[in-house]
C-alpha cells in the first residue's frame, strides 16, 4: 500500500529551506547531539528571574524556550523511534498537522 501523498504549502517549503540552509553542510544528529551540552551552558548560572525573562509581555521566556525544545525532543524522538521501526512511511504527519 502506498502512502498518499501529502501536499505542501510553498509556505512550509521555504521553512524548511531555511532551516536546512542553516545546517550549513553539517550533520543535523551531530548538531541535536549537542545542543543539549550548549544549552546547559548558555543557561547555567541564571537566576530563576533571569528564565523568566521574556523580551515583551507577549514573548516567550528563556524558560519557556528551554521547555519548547525539551517538547520537541520528546516528539521527534517518538517519531524517530516511528521510523526506525516502520521505515519512513510511518513519519507521515498526524491528520491534525497535514498542510494542505
Amino acid at each position: 500500500m502506498n502512502p498518499k501523498p501529502v501536499k505542501v504549502s510553498p509556505e512550509i517549503k521555504a521553512y524548511v529551506k531555511r532551516i536546512e540552509d542553516q545546517l550549513e553542510g553539517r550533520d543535523p544528529v551531530k548538531i541535536q547531539a549537542a545542543t543539549y551540552k550548549r544549552l546547559v551552558k548558555l543557561v547555567e548560572g541564571l537566576s530563576a528571574r533571569e528564565l523568566d525573562y521574556a523580551r515583551a509581555p507577549d514573548r516567550w521566556s528563556i524558560r519557556d524556550i528551554i521547555g519548547h525544545l525539551a517538547d520537541g525532543e520528546l516528539a521527534h524522538s517518538y517519531r524517530y523511534r516511528k521510523i526506525l521501526c516502520r521505515g519512513p512511511s510511518a513519519n507521515r504527519p498526524l491528520r491534525s498537522e497535514r498542510i494542505h
